[in-house]
Order: C-alpha cells, then structure tokens, then sequence
C-alpha cells in the first residue's frame, strides 16, 4: 500500500500525540481504538515520529492483528480529521 502523505510531515505526529491525549481520557476503547493507543505508546517510547508512510506499510505488512488493527484506524482518523474537527467535543454530529 503506497500513501501520498496529505499534509506536511511535520502535522503528522502532533496529529498521533493528540489522539493519544485523546484516548488517554476515554473509559472505555474498542479493540481498534486500544490498538491506537498501543501503537502510539510505542512509537514515542522509540522516538519513532509517526508518519502516513509507516503506517499505511504496518497496515498492509504487519505480522500481527493488532498493529494492523491499530495502523489502519489510525490511518482513517487521519482520513477523517476534516469532518472530526466539526463534531463536538465527546460525540458524534
């Protein structure tokens, strides 16, 4: 799976931080929403900056359900990130 990234490189991680604060706060997460959390953990434990291209290769080569679970709905919060930023806060529109 090749990826053309959408933004500049540099909005990508500061993107992956805020869903990390984000799922920080939540009571409960379904499984693909704690493999987001998994993968990001992990990712700033290495220093390793996300990036779409990372990702979109962990989605389409991971060796494990999870990291793929978790790269491929972060891959789509991303994709979704416009609409995200019109529904309010704790909620869908």
């Amino acid at each position: 799976m090749r990826i053309e990234p959408t933004r500049p490189a540099s909005e990508f991680p500061a993107f992956c931080g805020a869903v990390r604060m984000w799922l920080r706060e939540a009571r409960c997460l379904d499984p693909s929403l704690a493999a987001v959390v998994d993968l990001v953990a992990a990712q700033a434990v290495t220093c390793d900056p996300c990036a779409e291209e990372q990702l979109a290769h962990l989605a389409a080569d991971a060796a494990d359900l999870h990291t793929l679970l978790g790269a491929s709905a972060l891959l789509s919060l991303w994709s979704a990130r416009p609409a995200l930023r019109c529904a309010p806060r704790g909620g869908q529109r």
